[in-house]
This record gives C-alpha cells, sequence and structure tokens, in this order.
C-alpha cells in the first residue's frame, strides 16, 4: 500500500522541465530523499519526507548541472551521501564533443546542492579511459576515497569493444587509481572495502595504474 503520508498519495510526479528520468536515490539520515538522474544535463533533486521539494537544496531543490565541457545529455546513475552530509553523485559527463559521448564524471554536492570546491577545485571530476565511457556505480569509503565503476567503451588498447572500469578518486578529488579489466562486463553495483581493495559483483581482479601516488 502506497504511504499517502508522501505527497498525498504516496508517489510525487516532477517535472525538471526537460526529458526527466531518475536512476538512483538514497535517503539522508533525517529521512530527506536524494534522487539523481537526468533533465537535459544531471539533475539532482531532494524530497522532504512528506514528498515536497526541499526549498533548502539547489534552486526550490533541484540542482541541474554537468562534470564540465557543454554538459549536454550529462547523467548522474549513482548517488551517495556521506559522513558530512555531501551528496556525491557520478555518472557520464555526455558531452558529444568528447570522444563521441562522454566520459566518467563525478560530481561532490554540499548539504544546500552548491558544488562543493573542495573537491577538485569546482566540485566536478572527469575521467577519459579513451572512449565512451559512463560510471554506472559508486561507494564511499571510510578514509573518504570515492569508487566509482562503470564502463569504457573503446577503452582498451586490445580493441575491445567496452571494459570494466573502475576509478579511486581521493577525497579532494586529485590522487586517483584507474583500473580497466573485463571485456563486455556492465557493473550494476559496488562496495568499497576499508582498504584500496575493490568489491563488486562483476569485478575480477584488477591491477591499477595511479599517474598520482595517493595521500
Amino acid at each position: 500500500m502506497l504511504d499517502t503520508a508522501f505527497d498525498g498519495d504516496g508517489a510525487a510526479l516532477l517535472d525538471l522541465g526537460g526529458t526527466d528520468t531518475a536512476h538512483a536515490l538514497a535517503v539522508q539520515s533525517d529521512g530527506r530523499i536524494v534522487v539523481a538522474g537526468t533533465s537535459g544535463g544531471f539533475a539532482v533533486v531532494r524530497l522532504n519526507t512528506n514528498g515536497s521539494l526541499d526549498a533548502t537544496f539547489g534552486h526550490g531543490g533541484i540542482v541541474l548541472g554537468n562534470y564540465g565541457g557543454s554538459g549536454i545529455g550529462a547523467r548522474a546513475n549513482a548517488v551517495a551521501i556521506d559522513s558530512s552530509g555531501r551528496i556525491v553523485v557520478a555518472g557520464s559527463s555526455g558531452d558529444a564533443g568528447v570522444d563521441g559521448g562522454g566520459n566518467f564524471g563525478v560530481a561532490r554536492l554540499n548539504a544546500d546542492g552548491t558544488f562543493d570546491t573542495a573537491f577538485s577545485g569546482d566540485g566536478r571530476f572527469t575521467r577519459d579511459f579513451g572512449g565512451v565511457d559512463s560510471a554506472t556505480a559508486l561507494a564511499l569509503r571510510a578514509d573518504g576515497r570515492i569508487v566509482v565503476a562503470g564502463t569504457a567503451n573503446g577503452g582498451s588498447a586490445s580493441g575491445r569493444r567496452s571494459d570494466f572500469a573502475v576509478a579511486v578518486i581521493g577525497p579532494t578529488g586529485i590522487d586517483s587509481l584507474f583500473g580497466l579489466a573485463a571485456d563486455n562486463s556492465p557493473v550494476t553495483d559496488l562496495a568499497a572495502a576499508p582498504t584500496a581493495r575493490l568489491q563488486s559483483p562483476c569485478s575480477p581482479t584488477t591491477k591499477f595504474s595511479s599517474p598520482a601516488a595517493p595521500a
């Protein structure tokens, strides 16, 4: 049975002004609901426990953004809330001018919906695996690092059609580890261990290379 205390009939329908799709949600410790998806660029919405838009978040409860570039077609496929109440989303930059379709994109928002400039300088991070790349799952580690997994289409030097891809991003968005493995393997979920070891339902043992040594 639907909970009629939520928006009167148990369901909230939102028009963000574009072609709107919700892909993921997380519930804050205070019961407010954060929904991430796409509406032209990536979209993040926060609802009060009664289903109304939270006016203290973004513009009337809504944040429409991108990971850089034109942002056209950017999407958020995963969302998590860290111990400080910041909201982390991951998806695809969606920029048709970047490798024909986009890179891994990660953004961190403050609790009020503004971009957290302590993360990567402007609150946004992208990673190019060499093709049409999309992050589809994320997990937050206790040390503040963000673990993101998804698909790198064309990111393999051996010419395979697509790869399972993982990025481990430092808490400031600077130090990172990257890896590719498992030809043609989609990612649907992810869990992060306390150390650098990764656990995923689809993940084999992955060997990482590091452009910058972790702190």
